[in-house]
């Protein structure tokens, strides 16, 4: 339970609470199961505070330091933490329902089966933050930084990404179903099994990208650019092409039915050993080894070259 000392404290205000924790910075203040509910703690110094499975619905903690607190299942549905400094934060398992993040500096966070559904992280800071199994439905991402962050499950269906950075991030078996990722940054990041269909990639850069056995039927990749990207065994069912960077991406066992081409793109430079040609397979099409060809299929086919021009 809470300490009432550390209570009485904190109900002095703003600048006697952080005098006091200047003073103490030993003291780990014990603020657990508390009722905050609709609380102004803009400024406040929580860092390394236990505020485990608190209320604190409808807070505001706008520019509070929050680094290294516990806010295990904490209850922070509509509030507002807005350049809130939350590195190294626990939040496992809170419930962040339509709040908003804007700014926030999420560095390291553990974010584990958080819900984040409708949740505001406008230029957020979330590098090398831990994602797993987090819900991010709807959630309006806009230019916010998830290098190097790990997102495996997660949920980001019809959420908002477009230009956000996800360079070197883990995204396998993620959920990106009509998820708005235009401009955005995913250099290096790894997208196995990852479900982005209905997507807009549009001008998205997925240069060394893993996307080997994703489902990007549907999507929209004009201006994407897709170079040195791994597709194998990837559906591209429906997509539409234009101006799209294929350049020695791999393409083996592309399933690549009702493509979509913008006028006048060219697949001049399609080579690979052996051939590498579009072929139909149980009426899908793909790339993959010449059936007229005496050689056995080659287990892998990178095809150098390739770029779709609108």
């Amino acid at each position: 339970m809470a300490s009432a000392d550390h209570l009485e404290t904190m109900s002095q205000g703003v600048d006697i609470w952080n005098q006091w924790r200047k003073d103490n910075s030993d003291v780990k203040p014990d603020l657990r199961e508390v009722d905050f509910h609709q609380g102004n703690f803009q400024h406040m110094d929580f860092h390394d505070c236990d505020l485990s499975r608190s209320n604190l619905r409808e807070t505001n903690f706008d520019f509070a330091n929050l680094t290294g607190s516990s806010l295990y299942r904490v209850d922070l549905c509509m509030a507002s933490l807005c350049g809130a400094r939350m590195q190294d934060v626990d939040l496992y398992g809170a419930n962040l329902y339509t709040a908003n993040l804007s700014e926030a500096n999420l560095r390291y966070a553990n974010l584990y089966k958080a819900d984040l559904r409708e949740a505001i992280l406008y230029r957020a800071n979330l590098q090398d933050a831990h994602l797993y199994e987090v819900d991010l439905r709807s959630a309006m991402a806009e230019e916010a930084t998830f290098i190097g962050a790990t997102l495996y499950l997660a949920n980001l269906s019809k959420a908002n990404l477009s230009r956000a950075n996800l360079c070197m991030a883990s995204l396998v078996s993620t959920t990106l179903y009509q998820t708005d990722l235009r401009g955005a940054n995913f250099v290096n990041a790894n997208l196995y099994k990852a479900i982005l269909r209905q997507a807009d990639l549009r001008g998205a850069d997925l240069r060394e990208a893993v996307l080997s056995l994703a489902d990007l039927s549907d999507a929209l990749l004009d201006n994407t650019n897709l170079a040195m990207t791994n597709l194998m065994g990837a559906c591209l069912s429906g997509t539409k092409l234009g101006n799209t960077n294929l350049d020695a991406a791999n393409l083996w066992d592309v399933d690549l039915t009702d493509v979509t081409i913008a006028h006048g793109a060219s697949q001049q430079g399609l080579y690979g050993p052996p051939p590498a040609i579009l072929r139909v397979s149980h009426g899908k099409k793909r790339l993959g080894q010449n059936p007229e060809s005496a050689a056995p299929p080659h287990p892998r086919v990178n095809v150098h070259g390739l770029t779709f021009m609108g």
